[in-house]
């Protein structure tokens, strides 16, 4: 009875978590309207090349370069990111991204010279477990935006990677702005 009652509570919040995707799509394809973008959403089942070939349109187009992954399963996102890309990727988890900014805040002028240089600096930079950084974290979420918009105009691909459910309805105007410039693709 327990395990049944347990069962119905996962697959509850599964539902919720659907619903939550489903109105962040909503608003990302309100905003790409708003704002003229072109916005393609893509689900990618495991079929090898998938990625690849959303991330080589993704360097190939005049908009944000930058790729959200969303998905639940953690392992399925971060082999098909490893597969998507021959060489030039660094992974950074969003933990080392918040300390490295926290350090540079420490670090004066030079120190936030530093960390911008350091996440400026790599062709293909994946940024793991988004969903740490919803919610309160609005300076950090704006930090993010920063080295993405930075790293696009230098034709540098992002690619941003976390759970589904990170992102809900009460995200800012401006991240979910964000979002509807890169190419968004679920997994799951």
């Amino acid at each position: 009875m327990v395990e049944a009652q347990h069962q119905e509570a996962i697959e509850q919040v599964i539902l919720n978590l659907k619903a939550q995707v489903a109105g962040l799509n909503q608003q990302i394809e309100v905003l790409s309207k708003l704002l003229e973008v072109k916005h393609e959403d893509i689900n990618i089942d495991d079929v090898p090349g998938q990625l690849k070939w959303a991330a080589t349109d993704v360097m190939n187009n005049d908009h944000l370069k930058m790729i959200l992954v969303r998905g639940e399963n953690y392992e399925f996102r971060e082999r098909l990111i490893n597969q998507a890309f021959d060489t030039g990727v660094t992974i950074v988890e969003v933990e080392q991204f918040m300390e490295d900014y926290e350090a540079g805040q420490r670090g004066g002028q030079v120190g936030a010279q530093k960390f911008k240089d350091r996440y400026d600096d790599y062709d293909v930079l994946v940024i793991e477990n988004l969903e740490q950084l919803a919610g309160n974290r609005a300076k950090l979420q704006e930090k993010l935006f920063d080295r993405v918009y930075a790293r696009s105009h230098a034709g540098k691909l992002t690619v941003l990677s976390g759970n589904a459910a990170f992102i809900i309805a009460g995200e800012s105007e401006e991240y979910l702005q964000m979002l509807s410039l890169g190419k968004n693709i679920f997994v799951g």
